[in-house]
């Protein structure tokens, strides 16, 4: 019963939530901001307005989550969730300062704090309590004349995400010159303290804006690995070069090659052909992982602290989507792998080879149903051969309510919560989203996963709001 009565509890305060979005007062406000923006667009783009322009979205949901092994015995997990991200900035077309934040908190309504041994058992179980936040992002924007700057927690991308609570400043030294200066402490969401870990780094970018231009960062971190008593904390030094080509409308190059500590850490090249004309998208990449890669700092190798080692490996992947009329589309594509080594197949690890063809369909039974047909074939160094159909549809019943079903398979998925890999993984889908207002929308969703050794259900139950 008391599982039943939070449960309650939170749908009265998703309720509550969805009142107060749609009071008259609200809806005055709602409408006010449109024509506020819509004049804004018909004069040049820009609101010379005062004041600050509030947006976000806030998610509350309830999730349900069960298992049946195949020896019979059942597991089941219920949650409440939520997210909330929020932007304030002023009404310039180019905003010159802003507010920014992300974050999310989880209940757990029938775990045990501090442990837990279940099948859904995660990072939120290992806290003491059984209600915990997280914060993803809380900084402020500001730009002075040539210079940009971030200060809080943030992150930024140079071939790798970053994670880092401090200061970055972006600034235009020349028409074809950008310098970059960023610094802090590592935002190790999951790891009990940062004693002593650091973080910085910098960039060079030359060249012209949107057409070509080359990029050199450095950054070095220090990572003491809390979760590793006794081990000395990792010193990374980190070299990213990258470059981008786009001069011929249609065509857009991406290259980068990077090193930790003197070892090369990735070689990618990405092509990408888009032609809106033709309705015609040819994505290519190249991706190369040269030696092993152990011991390094969490905040650039995630896996680390699980495998310990990833091995050297070459990846090529290639997808074409063609339109062909206004309702029908075709695409194909491959992803092959190759292990440099055939001998360190294991946990992330792996050879294998992935073909797909598909159809696309739009607008179907006047204009209320999309539908999406895929057949993908797999093969793996073990000789395992799998051929999968997939599927996709969305329904539009009405102007407010929407149907989704779906179908997927994958031949590897790496489970977070287990620190382990399952493979041969089935799963479908049903999605219904209701539309209350245009600020707010009401979603149930219920998934099913069955893979080599489990079936996983899952029901979420959620109140969406957006500004």
């Amino acid at each position: 019963m008391t599982i039943l009565r939070q449960a309650v509890a939170c749908f009265a305060y998703s309720l509550s939530v969805f009142v107060i979005s749609i009071l008259p007062e609200s809806r005055a406000a709602y409408a006010q901001a449109d024509k506020t923006e819509k004049a804004a667009t018909q004069s040049g783009g820009k609101n010379n307005s005062p004041g600050w322009l509030f947006e976000g979205f806030a998610r509350l949901g309830y999730k349900l989550r069960y298992t049946r092994e195949y020896s019979d015995s059942t597991e089941e997990d219920q949650d409440i969730r939520g997210i909330l991200s929020l932007s304030l900035r002023d009404r310039e077309k180019k905003p010159k300062h802003s507010i920014n934040l992300l974050g999310s908190f989880n209940i757990d309504t029938d775990g045990s704090p501090g442990g837990g041994t279940g099948p859904f058992r995660d990072a939120n179980s290992s806290y003491r309590s059984s209600a915990n936040a997280m914060l993803y992002s809380a900084y402020v924007e500001s730009s002075f004349s040539k210079t940009r700057l971030f200060i809080g927690r943030q992150s930024v991308y140079r071939g790798e995400s970053l994670d880092f609570d401090g200061i970055r400043a972006e600034h235009r030294a020349g028409k074809n010159l950008n310098l970059s200066l960023y610094g802090g402490i590592p935002s190790n969401f999951w790891e009990s303290s940062p004693e002593s870990d650091h973080f910085g780094g910098g960039g060079v970018e030359v060249g012209i804006p949107k057409k070509y231009s080359l990029r050199t960062d450095y950054i070095h971190i220090r990572d003491k690995k809390t979760y590793e008593p006794g081990k000395p904390a990792a010193k990374d030094n980190l070299i990213i070069i990258s470059g981008k080509y786009r001069r011929f409308k249609p065509l857009d190059i991406y290259c980068l090659y990077s090193t930790v500590n003197g070892n090369e850490r990735r070689a990618l090249f990405r092509a990408k052909w888009i032609d809106k004309k033709n309705r015609l998208l040819i994505n290519a990449s190249v991706i190369r992982q040269h030696v092993m890669l152990a011991d390094y700092s969490t905040e650039i190798s995630p896996f680390v602290f699980v495998l310990a080692e990833y091995s050297p490996y070459y990846r090529y992947k290639l997808m074409m989507l063609k339109g062909l009329g206004s309702r029908f589309e075709i695409e194909a594509g491959a992803d092959l792998r190759s292990l440099i080594e055939s001998d360190d197949e294991g946990m992330l690890n792996h050879s294998y080879e992935r073909y797909y063809a598909g159809v696309h369909f739009k607008k179907l039974l006047k204009k209320k149903l999309d539908l999406t047909l895929m057949a993908e074939k797999w093969n793996t160094l073990s000789g395992n051969h799998i051929t999968a159909i997939e599927g996709l549809a969305k329904l539009y019943a009405g102007r407010k309510l929407i149907f989704r079903i779906g179908s997927d398979f994958s031949k590897y998925i790496y489970d977070y919560n287990f620190d382990e890999e399952r493979e041969n993984v089935y799963s479908a889908f049903a999605r219904a989203d209701y539309k209350v207002s245009r600020t707010s929308t009401i979603r149930f969703k219920y998934s099913f996963n069955r893979d080599d050794r489990e079936d996983y259900n899952l029901f979420e139950l959620s109140l969406i709001l957006k500004w």
